[in-house]
């Protein structure tokens, strides 16, 4: 069911119903029969392609509560104009605003950890985008390949700017402009002092620990091991995605649900170790899981393959 609300002469259509928690993967690809739309206050993820081809959206409002904004979730929407991103996002994926030939500004909200590959590639009428000081790495192609008359905003402080990892800093420093303070402290530091650290390319998670947050980890290329304790009932979104050196974890019985996209990216990570059965993997609430074979794949085979070994 839909409902419609009122703003000023523009109409703007409710695409989910009130207490939808997603909107889902390809939900709304190439439906042109919307111009405004909006999203629920329950909404806190838009899945990939949930948008992609929407060639008649020129606006989505959408509440905080939103973390997660898929890869290519509004790839090639040429009427969007404007979408402001809620302070709650935390992740926006590959591709996700490519092709949006009429966006003329953005702002990345602070919090939000990365950028991912090609986000604004195509982007003809972009002029000026904001970055805070909690993005901790900007993708190749981020901002694309040939918007070359972009503005960036940096927000962060001096210190955050030097840690960022961008591969193309110095291609793009002429177009940055620094509107940042000049306190060299994470605006989560005291969030991120609690964060346990990676020792000899081990990363600990200390006893007591529930749940690793959505992102907490992202694109860490010291990590190679991650040591779980038998506390943790949750792995949030994209919580160890991209992390291209790690090749060990062990899952612990005592967790209940992982999160999209949670190993993403983690090209060594050919085995993951579970601490139970197959009979006890299955009350796992983890949507991925049969993207991984339930035994060993003969050593021929074992360069393309992910699989789980159970030692339970």
């Amino acid at each position: 069911m839909t409902k419609h609300e009122m703003k000023e002469d523009e109409w703007y259509i409710q695409l989910v119903p009130d207490g939808a928690t997603e909107v889902g993967f390809e939900e709304f690809s190439e439906v042109g029969v919307f111009d405004w739309a909006m999203l629920p206050e329950s909404v806190r993820l838009i899945d990939d392609y949930a948008f992609e081809l929407c060639r008649n959206l020129k606006e989505l409002r959408m509440h905080e509560g939103v973390e997660y904004i898929g890869q290519s979730a509004f790839y090639r929407c040429a009427q969007l104009e404007r979408i402001r991103l809620p302070k709650s996002l935390r992740v926006i994926g590959d591709s996700a605003f490519m092709g949006c030939f009429r966006l003329t500004e953005m702002e990345i909200p602070e919090g939000v950890l990365a950028l991912g590959e090609l986000t604004f590639d195509e982007c003809g009428a972009l002029k000026t985008i904001t970055i805070p000081g909690s993005v901790r790495h900007i993708h190749e192609g981020a901002l694309g390949y040939s918007e070359k008359e972009i503005e960036v905003l940096y927000t962060g402080t001096k210190k955050q700017w030097d840690e960022l990892d961008w591969p193309e800093k110095d291609e793009w420093l002429s177009k940055v402009k620094f509107v940042g303070g000049q306190e060299d402290t994470h605006p989560n530091s005291e969030e991120q002092s609690e964060l346990p650290y990676v020792q000899d390319g081990i990363l600990t998670i200390p006893e007591g620990t529930v749940s690793i947050p959505r992102g907490a980890f992202m694109d860490n290329r010291q990590i190679r091991k991650v040591v779980l304790p038998e506390s943790v009932k949750h792995i949030g979104d994209q919580a160890f995605a991209y992390c291209s050196n790690l090749c060990e974890i062990t899952i612990p019985l005592s967790v209940e649900k992982i999160d999209y996209q949670a190993f993403k990216g983690c090209h060594q990570l050919r085995e993951i170790i579970y601490a139970g059965n197959e009979e006890q993997l299955e009350e796992v609430d983890w949507l991925e899981k049969r993207k991984y074979r339930y035994e060993e794949p003969d050593e021929d085979f074992k360069e393309f393959s992910y699989w789980i070994k159970f030692i339970g």
